[in-house]
């Protein structure tokens, strides 16, 4: 832990007064939030609401399907809006290169673990599809838990495991919807 931000006085003081006792150092690293915009400053709401949106805009206007279940979690790759200025070989590259970087940064805030698939868009070249690999590779060397790039399957999809150390940050946070069970189908009015 680098820095624990605390917005109330109240509850700072608290923590302090639980960790000093344990460690001085501990104790230094807890911060009292500098102004009432600091929240919003450091764009807090924003980075939650991405640790738990299922589609999820990178910045060239391509975006990421995220999918869970029970037993893997799913990305799949889309071009959206990002059209490209070279060709469509070149936009599809592109756009892979930053999924692959955006994907290995969610498995680490979403803490999401187990058996992953990444349905990246379809490359011609087979140094294309290496270079995407290689970059996923790289960064998620980045992650301090065991993460195995295990590569391509035979249909076109990235298979990677990543060790699961605790229940995911959606796990912690949200709760099966009691209209449909979690199942995220409602039935229709229609019926």
């Amino acid at each position: 832990m680098e820095e624990l931000v605390v917005g109330s006085e109240s509850v700072y003081r608290e923590i302090l007064s639980l960790v000093t006792p344990v460690s001085s150092t501990l104790a230094a690293r807890v911060k009292r939030a500098s102004s009432p915009s600091f929240w919003a400053d450091q764009e807090i709401e924003r980075r939650l609401e991405l640790g738990l949106k299922r589609k999820i805009w990178l910045d060239n206007g391509s975006y990421l399907i995220v999918d869970r279940t029970e037993a893997l979690t799913v990305f799949d790759v889309n071009t959206g809006r990002y059209t490209g200025s070279i060709d469509l070989e070149r936009t599809v590259f592109d756009t892979n290169i930053e999924a692959a970087r955006e994907i290995a940064r969610l498995l680490r805030l979403r803490d999401i673990g187990g058996l992953i698939i990444i349905d990246f868009i379809d490359m011609e070249t087979e140094a294309s599809r290496q270079q995407v690999l290689d970059e996923l590779v790289r960064e998620t060397r980045k992650d301090r838990t065991k993460t195995v790039v295990v590569g391509w399957t035979k249909l076109g999809l990235v298979e990677l495991t990543r060790k699961k150390v605790r229940e995911s940050k959606e796990a912690t946070v949200l709760e099966a919807c009691p209209a449909c069970g979690g199942s995220g189908w409602v039935v229709s009015d229609d019926v």
